[in-house]
């Protein structure tokens, strides 16, 4: 519970931001209600006064809608700690896994790392001319 706490009051709600959330989220509503009016659902009317409410209370002082604003914000910070673990779980083991172990396999040494013991030096002898030119435009 503390640590929701201590989230809650990180969140910075400024009035400009606040306020644009406001309309941004009235917005939405009315876009909603305009697609459920224009589909025939009558039963969604509940979009519409939402949404003035709303705009009316970011016009207005916006007071209200800071508290909305960190319940969203919190609410989003959670599920993106969520979805940021899931989303690299599944690239982690099912893509660059697989790849590894292909690479594994076949013996592939991309980053030429593999150890010569009878080898004098590991150093690469550059091959073809170093122009003055070559330096001065990398891309």
């Amino acid at each position: 519970m503390n640590w929701i706490k201590s989230k809650w009051n990180q969140i910075e709600a400024e009035p400009k931001t606040v306020r644009k959330f406001g309309f941004i989220l009235a917005g939405i509503l009315f876009v909603l209600g305009a697609i459920a009016l224009f589909r025939g659902h009558q039963q969604y009317w509940i979009e519409w006064p939402l949404g003035v409410i709303i705009w009316a209370l970011a016009l207005a002082a916006g007071a209200p809608l800071k508290y909305l604003y960190r319940a969203w914000m919190l609410a989003a910070e959670g599920i993106s700690w969520v979805l940021l673990r899931l989303i690299l779980g599944i690239f982690y083991y099912f893509i660059l896994s697989p790849v590894g172990l292909m690479m594994r396999v076949f013996r592939k040494d991309l980053l030429d790392q593999k150890i010569e013991r009878r080898a004098p030096s590991y150093w690469k002898k550059r091959t073809g001319p170093s122009a003055r030119e070559q330096y001065e435009r990398l891309f």
